[in-house]
């Protein structure tokens, strides 16, 4: 599994930072149990 920072945006406002990503995951997704 890969993360991607896309972008991030610092909100002094609120004190945190906003970040966008892309996840990108080549396996199959795993059965509910």
């Amino acid at each position: 599994m890969d993360v991607e920072i896309i972008d991030e945006d610092e909100n002094p406002m609120l004190h945190r930072t906003d970040v966008r990503f892309q996840l990108t995951h080549e396996e199959a997704t795993p059965s509910r149990l």
